[in-house]
């Protein structure tokens, strides 16, 4: 028994000794060079440990060197086309311009870093090398490069190679995500075909630094969804404007072919349903006879497309002819071949003609019902085709210009612009509804990129298009946008049907205690009407019948304070024939009292910046409240001059009183109540209180809607902003005594002798107000507890192309956050401030390009990070004590992470 186990454990050790011996005897690099016999090479070792490294230079004689773990040159003598280094443990391997065709690392376990530039290297495979950390291969051929294992990389250096736009972007997909370090982490892709359309924005995001940033305009796809079964194969034929990889992904894999510039037969097996071709720029695509159900297609420009003998209705047909590029503008006619599909006959292919593709089967358009339902008053809207020239009001004669192709031969609703776009959708059929409307002004859809529309407005309007997931038996209201522009409905196909009277069961308005609410839409049944602290009694609730025939019956709320059904009236409607009935709901809530703010000026007050709904400028400010125009307060959004009743025509947008009013409230423990009232190109002498005329009648018109607003609180300040309309004559006409009559005219109207007062300078851009920046900065020497606020750093909506007068978005915002820090440093004490142990802990300020964040304390456990305007990351560090970061000129976010808690702080570098 003992002497087996000893024959055993001989036996294992024997092994053991044998695979050391195995190991001992692999080569760990071998390459292949095109040099010449007799020709010399250079290479630079590394070892984990030092150690000897064996070198066969290609006639199965090994020569052996001495190498450490710094670089140690190695020369040696072509004896033979395949060079071997032997080692256990090279961890950095350099050899350039030594004519390498193939390299083979498979066993190069422990390498951290490779070099091999200007050789000929077609490919480079790296996935046995878990260990690497750069990798510099410039001035080769590659086209493709597999980093899915390389999760320790730091740097790429793959200048100057052929890696098309496709690969290029898998391999930013690669790379491991860096965005949580600190440290520069460079990517060199420069020379590289069509880089400059690549993804780099994917890199930049894990905090990648590439050397050539891509627009992600390069690629073209296609896909295709088939009901073929999975494991089926389908054949494909495609080409390529230049010979190269292609990836086709279905099921979750991806699987790589190489395509000529000729037509390339793949034989394909599918893993799913839905098949994604993705490409540097396909020129021919024949997918016939695969069972295709769908096309969806982008940035494809093919000499011809042949879709024949497949399963695509009329619907699918249409929405394919909607997504092809028009070919007009470069006078191309290209193939299209879509017989054999069950909607070829019904479709409507005039969509695909009108943008030069030649299709070969005529299409009726009879079809392809994918329609919504409208439901709206009587002659309120005028359905219309969606293609350039199209009229967009009912009343105006502007036209729609830049129609983007996919949307051409949609129906949308046209109506008078100065009218509610009031109506209930009723959807049809699962898919997509989309709006027209002002960029950035439609919450709740998703706006579409690349959009680039507009009207023809003296000014050509940009406008937007958004989308709505929808699905059958929705029912949605045409969303309610204040101003010129407004809402149009857009859709594949509408059924517009105005209201039958005697089916009427709606309200035209509904009035609380004599005045109606505002922005009523009789398709919305439910509302929430604030009340003041100091409310008695119960409210008056009077509805208003949308026919005279229908009928109504209230049923009031019975407390003010109590659960919300006792806060709740209910007025049920019924209609003529009694056919249809409806119940409208009115919650009221009380407010506790608020302290107020009255906002007054010119148009950078009112807001003129294009709001950015993907940046939050829809969104509501919770704790503010904005007073409307039946003298009641709702939930603050922007744009907050909407309701002013001295309205000038300009456009209400971001204004400042949005990041004001966003500052306070996140800042302070208080309810705030604004009152807005700003008319844009308005002068100083149209504020004065002795007014007669309409145009200079501003100060009485502002002061009814103050005095409104005091039953919910007392005012705790004025700021005003405006000048640009006086610039240029302050002086002649005593603008500083025109302005202290208007602070002691309001004081003594709102009955707050020592209110608060703050103005702020106009745009710094223009040399033409810098006079009268310096007039407005001596105010708190004129007018007791005032103040003014800084301009400084700020540009304006051309990006200072121009000496526009408005203020762009991110000044705005800027603008609005100095004077809130201003009324809180003046009106409130330290105690009202939410983190006030945070921000004593440090100090952040700046010294010309420099960035300065001192604690007061050692042992500080904090990250901070930094953003430009763009949103774009350019700094990550862990702080210490003393912190200190160069940067350009321009305005920055800087975030700091103390103990969980992130306190953000924008900051301007000028270096001058």
């Amino acid at each position: 028994m003992h002497s087996r186990i000893i024959k055993i454990k001989l036996f294992s050790l024997f092994l053991l000794f044998l695979t050391s011996i195995t190991k001992a005897q692999e080569a760990e690099i071998i390459f292949h060079s095109q040099k010449n016999i007799g020709e010399s090479i250079t290479m630079l070792l590394r070892l984990t440990d030092v150690g000897t490294v064996d070198v066969d230079w290609g006639n199965d004689v090994k020569v052996r060197y001495n190498v450490g773990v710094t670089s140690t040159q190695i020369m040696g003598v072509i004896q033979g086309c395949c060079v071997k280094v032997y080692s256990q443990g090279i961890s950095y391997f350099e050899c350039n311009s030594a004519g390498i065709i193939d390299i083979d690392l498979s066993h190069a376990y422990n390498i951290q870093q490779i070099y091999c530039t200007n050789n000929e290297l077609t490919a480079l495979d790296v996935r046995c090398n878990p260990n690497l950390r750069r990798i510099g291969v410039a001035n080769n051929n590659l086209t493709d490069l597999d980093l899915s294992k390389n999760s320790l990389l730091t740097g790429l250096y793959l200048q100057n190679n052929k890696i098309g736009v496709y690969s290029m972007n898998k391999i930013y997909k690669d790379l491991p995500d860096r965005s949580q370090n600190s440290g520069t982490y460079n990517f060199r892709n420069t020379g590289n075909p069509s880089v400059e359309k690549s993804n780099t924005e994917a890199v930049v995001a894990k905090n990648w630094l590439p050397d050539v940033h891509g627009d992600n305009t390069g690629l073209s796809e296609v896909i295709l969804t088939t009901n073929k079964n999975v494991g089926e194969i389908i054949t494909l034929q495609l080409k390529l404007a230049s010979a190269g990889n292609l990836g086709i992904e279905s099921g979750g894999e991806t699987q790589l072919f190489n395509v000529s510039t000729e037509s390339t037969i793949i034989k394909y097996p599918i893993k799913g349903n839905v098949i994604s071709i993705l490409a540097d720029s396909l020129t021919y695509i024949n997918c016939q006879n695969i069972g295709l159900t769908g096309i969806k297609i982008n940035n494809i420009m093919p000499d011809s497309f042949d879709v024949r003998n497949n399963a695509l209705t009329s619907c699918a047909l249409d929405s394919f002819y909607r997504e092809l590029p028009s070919l007009q503008a470069k006078s191309l006619s290209v193939n299209l071949k879509v017989g054999g599909n069950p909607g070829s006959q019904t479709s409507t292919s005039s969509i695909a003609v009108s943008k030069n593709w030649k299709v070969d089967v005529f299409g009726n358009a009879s079809g392809c019902v994918n329609a919504v339902t409208v439901l709206a008053d009587k002659d309120l809207f005028i359905k219309r085709l969606f293609v350039n020239g199209a009229v967009v009001f009912t009343n105006r004669t502007f036209v729609f210009g830049n129609v983007p192709d996919k949307f051409i031969g949609y129906e949308f609703l046209s109506n008078n612009a100065s009218e509610k776009e009031e109506g209930t959708i009723i959807i049809a059929s699962d898919g997509y509804i989309y709006g027209i409307a002002a960029v950035g002004a439609l919450k709740d859809w998703t706006s579409i990129e690349g959009i680039n529309l507009n009207y023809s407005d003296i000014n050509k309007t940009k406008l937007a298009i958004y989308q709505k997931r929808v699905t059958v038996g929705d029912t949605i209201l045409i969303p309610q946008i204040d101003g010129f522009i407004g809402f149009t409905l857009l859709a594949e196909k509408i059924n517009y049907l105005p209201a039958d009277p005697e089916k009427d069961a709606f309200l035209s308005t509904l009035k609380v205690d004599g005045r109606s609410i505002v922005n009523f839409n009789k398709y919305k049944l439910n509302y929430t009407v604030y009340l003041p602290y100091s409310y008695i009694g119960l409210p008056v609730v009077k509805p208003i019948l949308s026919e005279i025939g229908s009928s109504f019956t209230v049923v009031p709320l019975t407390s003010i304070d109590g659960s919300e059904s006792q806060r709740t009236t209910n007025i049920a409607v019924t209609s003529q024939d009694q056919s249809n009935n409806q119940t409208y709901r009115i919650c009221f809530e009380r407010l506790p009292k608020l302290d107020l703010f009255l906002c007054i000026g010119q148009s950078n007050m009112a807001g003129t910046a294009p709001l950015e709904s993907e940046k939050g400028d829809m969104d509501l400010v919770e704790g503010a409240y904005l007073f409307n125009s039946s003298f009641m307060f709702e939930k603050a959004a922007n744009g907050m001059n909407r309701y002013s009743n001295i309205l000038s025509t300009s456009a209400q947008y971001y204004g400042l009183t949005y990041s004001y009013a966003k500052t306070i409230t996140q800042r302070l423990n208080k309810p705030i109540g604004l009152i807005v009232n700003a008319r844009g190109g308005s002068a100083i002498q149209l504020w004065e209180k002795e007014g007669t005329d309409i145009g200079d009648s501003l100060y009485l018109k502002t002061l009814e809607r103050a005095i409104e607003a005091k039953k919910w609180g007392d005012f705790k300040g004025v700021l005003w902003h405006q000048g640009e309309a006086n610039r240029s004559n302050f002086q002649t006409i005593g603008y500083t005594v025109l302005l202290k009559s208007l602070v002691e005219n309001l004081r003594i109207d709102l009955g707050n002798n020592s209110l608060f007062f703050v103005a702020g300078e106009i745009g710094h851009w223009n040399s033409e107000n810098t006079a009268f920046n310096a007039m407005i900065n001596t105010i708190d020497n004129l007018i007791p507890n005032s103040s003014c606020i800084s301009a400084e750093g700020l540009i304006n909506v051309s990006n200072l192309k121009d000496n526009n007068d408005h203020f762009n978005r991110e000044g705005l915002m800027l603008l609005g956050e100095r004077y809130a820090d201003t009324i809180i440093n003046r009106i409130y004490t330290t105690t009202d401030f939410a983190n006030e142990t945070l921000y004593s802990d440090f100090q952040v300020f700046t010294q010309k390009n420099k960035l300065h964040i001192v604690f007061n304390a050692d042992n500080v456990k904090s990250l901070c990070q930094i953003f430009n305007m763009r949103g774009q990351k350019v700094k990550h560090e862990i702080l210490n004590r003393h912190n200190m970061f160069i940067l350009e000129d321009g305005i920055y976010i800087v975030c700091i992470n103390i103990n969980d808690k992130y306190i953000y702080k924008k900051m301007i570098i000028k270096s001058q």
